[in-house]
């Protein structure tokens, strides 16, 4: 991705030519030059007088006005017969491609859920070779507006057209596409894509959690050129009419979606890149050539990867990938872009499997599925991922230590599942809870009624449904007994009812166990932070545009219908949170945003990090991967986000995993912290 900080302001001007000056002040040396004798007085200079950011050269220019222009990247001064060069970036102009695209007539699959609906009628649908390719039309807009819940407009498009502007008119963030640069720019890339005033909102709009203040700070404008990456983007004339036309691919990648279209030669398929097995039988049965791809859609999936990556993966900096210009550099330097290239789709899975799994090798990155060209039988890398490998010893070994410490709990190292392990448990004394869930899942109740139902549901019984919560990659119920938000709702409410029945001897410290999760939905963890602290504050950083994003929520833990409760924390409690290298992700970020707070006692070892929220991606074959997106999490201390990657470091380390889990070793080891008796290195 060629990336372009464009100056709009006259400081920014005015900065560049004082740094200049200074440099030539002193000699080489630092040292002033000899005295000479003194000359006539000059006539005084003139400042530039800014005109903003323009389409084109205003009319009727002064002398010194100055401008951007928004056209072709670069800034000009005018000298009194003529517009001068500021700075800018040099500027290429192309050719408008006009696509010669053809038409086919499909039955469109359309996929919801476990439900595969396929139309009666063939639809139209356009193509450039094999490549799937779409217009930026009315429909789409409309597409936009239903996503993104804005109001979007574009400039006209016709035989001339070179630039396309669409607007988020709620926003006020533009998507300019310049056919003559072949480039693709966001005036507000973090903006365009959000209906409110946070740039990711990534909690919805639940009863129980309510968002009581966001703040951004934009980053700069981002450019993006398809013209090394040879996509063709351009104009297609239908009868009297002109279309912005780009490849599906492209659309799904830089302009976001929640669905992938599949093509497999026979039927195209609309799907949720979450979608199941459901899919599969059709898909890979009715593929046209199984095992063949052209040269042509090797060569653009390859493409449209590299655009994808450049754009979209967060950790470059962290990964030292930024030291390369861009992705199709950083796969020659691997000696794996030919193999990327390869039409055997095999070949080309392996290796992007060692993409995401080896080379990348941060966990949240991963392969997900086949395309049909490579068949539905699995295909695995060349290369094994230290870190995977290095995780799933982590799991095994604080697996079996915690089943062999909780009476009727087990582990099973094939499949990685826990099961019986108890959500809540209370030491002898009454004085330490402990709280334990693998994973963070919410099943999104749309009203505290539900939620209360799915609460009580787990304290039925004298709470036994809460004492055997399963892990989270087994069958939930209707309820969720592995939710998490139903969870703290009822531990909440053990706490509070323990409490009221014993006013002079209430539980005094609350331990977190995040050893073994493997991190979930930022919702379910958002609801956890706040009930541990009363608020919670989440900060994200996106490395591409360098934008910083903060939002604060509080939450609805005793299901009164009001956020924010005396009764919906416990944060008057003594807060420990339990951290292992299993805890990943947001396991990662909730031990990061309590340690942050200076509120909370973290125990254990470091825990694993994963800083990166998911991107779910795919390739213009239909094999779908999924990377450590560009919304990286962060704390921020001293106005700098700060991101979490390297894991958090407990303030007490508690060497053994068996010491994790025996309830009374852990309450004797709090009690102790407590009273300032404990050594910096426990058990």
């Amino acid at each position: 991705m060629k990336k372009s900080v464009i100056m709009v302001s006259l400081l920014a001007f005015l900065a560049l030519f004082a740094f200049s000056f200074a440099g030539c002040a002193d000699g080489a040396d630092g040292l002033n030059g000899k005295d000479g004798a003194d000359g006539k007085d000059g006539a005084n200079g003139a400042g530039f007088i800014w005109q903003g950011e323009l389409e084109s050269a205003p009319s009727n220019p002064e002398y010194m006005w100055a401008y951007y222009n928004k056209t072709d990247g670069c800034s000009y001064v005018w000298n009194g017969s003529g517009w001068d060069l500021l700075n800018g970036s040099s500027y290429a102009s192309y050719d408008i491609e006009m696509l010669d695209l053809t038409k086919k007539d499909l039955h469109f699959c359309e996929v919801s859920g476990e439900t595969v609906v396929t139309s009666t009628k063939t639809e139209s649908f356009y193509f450039r070779d094999d490549i799937l390719y779409n217009f930026i039309d009315d429909d789409f807009l409309k597409g936009l507006k239903d996503v993104y819940e804005c109001d979007f407009t574009m400039t006209e498009v016709n035989k001339d057209t070179t630039r396309v502007v669409i607007t988020n008119t709620t926003r006020n963030a533009t998507a300019t596409f310049d056919l003559a640069r072949r480039s693709l720019s966001f005036s507000n890339y973090d903006a365009f894509f959000q209906s409110s005033d946070v740039y990711s909102d990534m909690t919805g709009t639940f009863p129980y959690l309510k968002r009581t203040s966001a703040s951004n700070i934009a980053g700069q404008e981002i450019e993006l050129s398809w013209a090394s990456q040879n996509i063709h983007v351009g104009l297609y004339q239908d009868g009297d009419t002109y279309k912005l036309s780009l490849p599906n691919q492209f659309s799904e990648d830089i302009l976001g979606c929640a669905y992938q279209y599949l093509y497999n030669g026979t039927y195209l398929y609309k799907i949720s890149y979450l979608s199941q097995s459901i899919l599969l039988k059709d898909y890979y049965e009715q593929c046209s050539t199984p095992g063949e791809r052209s040269q042509t859609l090797a060569d653009f999936t390859y493409n449209e990867l590299c655009l994808n990556l450049d754009f979209n993966y967060g950790l470059k900096a962290i990964h030292g990938i930024e030291s390369f210009p861009d992705f199709d550099t950083y796969f020659i330097a691997q000696g794996i872009k030919d193999k990327l290239k390869s039409t055997d789709p095999k070949i080309f899975t392996e290796n992007l499997i060692d993409v995401v799994d080896f080379y990348f090798d941060d966990l949240h990155s991963g392969f997900n599925r086949n395309s049909c060209w490579a068949g539905k039988d699995e295909i695995k890398g060349t290369k094994t991922s230290k870190t995977y490998e290095k995780y799933k010893e982590s799991l095994k070994r604080y697996g079996n230590a915690r089943a062999a410490s909780i009476s009727g709990a087990g582990y099973d190292e094939t499949t990685g599942i826990s099961t019986n392990i108890p959500a809540y448990t209370l030491s002898s004394d009454g004085k330490t809870a402990i709280v334990r869930f693998d994973a963070f899942t919410s099943a999104d109740f749309k009203d505290v009624e539900t939620l209360t139902t799915a609460r009580d549901f787990l304290l039925d019984n004298n709470h036994a449904k809460l004492n055997i919560c399963v892990d989270a990659d087994t069958e939930q119920t209707i309820v969720g007994i592995y939710d998490t938000i139903s969870i703290i709702a009822a531990v909440n409410k053990l706490i509070q009812d323990y409490d009221a029945a014993n006013p002079t001897a209430k539980i005094e410290n609350v331990v977190l166990d995040l050893s073994k999760n493997g991190g979930g939905r930022f919702t379910a963890a958002a609801y956890v932070i706040a009930w541990m602290l009363g608020e919670c504050t989440i900060d994200f950083t996106n490395p591409i545009t360098g934008a910083k994003f903060s939002a604060t929520y509080s939450i609805d833990a005793d299901l009164d219908g009001s956020c924010g409760g005396e009764k919906d924390s416990v944060k008057d409690k003594n807060l420990f949170c339990l951290v292992s290298p299993c805890s990943f992700s947001c396991g990662n970020l909730t031990p990061a945003v309590l340690k942050e707070s200076d509120r909370v006692t973290i125990l254990g070892v470091t825990s694993g990090g994963g800083a990166s929220s998911v991107h779910n991606a795919s390739c213009a074959d239909g094999g779908q991967f999924q990377i450590s997106s560009k919304y990286v999490m962060s704390t921020s201390k001293n106005g700098s986000n700060y991101d979490m990657d390297q894991g958090v470091s407990p303030h007490y380390y508690i060497n053994k995993p068996e010491n994790f889990y025996t309830t009374e070793t852990l309450a004797a080891l709090v009690n102790s912290i407590n009273s300032g008796k404990a050594a910096l290195s426990s058990n």
